[in-house]
């Protein structure tokens, strides 16, 4: 596929939030407790936190905001350029609803910690006591807090408007071109693992077994252990396997064909069964494993051992 054509099927979005941490390093503190302990300058540093543990406007917002960020991942690609990744155009209608959606609840949210903010610092004044600091909290918490999404074409070789001369446009554009082929490798790579990923954990709890330890009750009684259980696993091992099929249905970028068999064979498998049919019957439980392992196995085949392999620490 060329940078071109990658330009049409694709496009660069943003997600930039502003969120306030609600946590302050403090240097007097820091500098009193390694005095205190007679420990060097930079033996510790302490951070308050700078509203009550409970505050659940505050924790709910959070909470949203992180999953803003998993859900913009998810339905996205990598890219080179840090913050910004390929959003498919097969992608975009479901992108922008659901992060509109998302925005909205946001907004609510926030609106809701703004409205509990004032009671939330005062209570932090008497949590903190001689800690608190007044400039530690925002005089408007409103403007710590921005979501919005920008949107970028992806570059193409003929992106030039300067005034250069041939020969220094030709080489602008190959290297142009050299980055765009390599992200899109990377972009069609994650979305690959992304399918091993899901099927690897899949295989990985569903044959997994835990022995059981010697222990002894409260009336003193002795239990032996050795005796040998299936492991537990959550509703979400199924439930992350149907979620990845949907959006592999729309971000196979560069439309390959063995992707979107392996993506359709997962698709089948997770549907057939749930999860308390893999809990409660064996044979079903043992049939689903075998299914995921050929499928695992399939694409190990196709796309080599190494494409799997973690990439080496730095």
């Amino acid at each position: 596929m060329t940078s071109s054509q990658m330009h049409i099927r694709g496009m660069l979005a943003s997600l930039n939030i502003s969120a306030w941490s609600a946590r302050k390093y403090d240097k007097k503190v820091t500098k009193e407790t390694n005095e205190a302990h007679n420990a060097d300058a930079d033996a510790g540093r302490y951070n308050k936190k700078l509203l009550p543990g409970d505050a659940p406007s505050y924790k709910a917002l959070t909470q949203h905001v992180s999953q803003m960020r998993l859900e913009h991942y998810k339905m996205t690609l990598p890219w080179s350029d840090e913050g910004r990744r390929v959003l498919p155009m097969k992608e975009h209608a479901h992108y922008t609803e659901t992060m509109r959606k998302m925005f909205i609840e946001a907004d609510a949210l926030l609106n809701a910690f703004v409205a509990d903010y004032p009671a939330l610092r005062s209570e932090a004044r008497h949590k903190l006591n001689g800690m608190f600091n007044d400039e530690d909290y925002p005089t408007d918490i409103r403007k710590k807090y921005t979501f919005k999404i920008e949107y970028d074409p992806i570059p193409t070789g003929g992106d030039w408007r300067v005034e250069l001369s041939q020969d220094e446009l030709a080489i602008l554009a190959a290297r142009t071109e050299e980055r765009v082929q390599s992200a899109l490798a990377e972009a069609q790579a994650d979305a690959v693992k992304r399918l091993h990923k899901v099927l690897a954990k899949m295989v990985e709890r569903l044959t997994a077994v835990k022995v059981t330890k010697d222990r002894t009750t409260k009336d003193g009684k002795f239990i032996a252990g050795g005796e040998v259980k299936d492991a537990t696993f959550r509703d979400t091992l199924v439930e992350n396997a149907r979620d990845i099929v949907d959006v592999l249905s729309r971000i196979n970028l560069a439309d390959d064909p063995e992707l979107e068999k392996f993506r359709k064979q997962t698709e089948a498998l997770a549907n057939s069964v749930t999860p308390d049919e893999l809990r409660d019957v064996p044979e079903i439980k043992e049939d689903t494993a075998k299914q995921a392992k050929e499928i695992l196995d399939a694409m190990t085949s196709t796309y080599g051992a190494s494409f799997f392999a973690p990439a080496p620490k730095q």
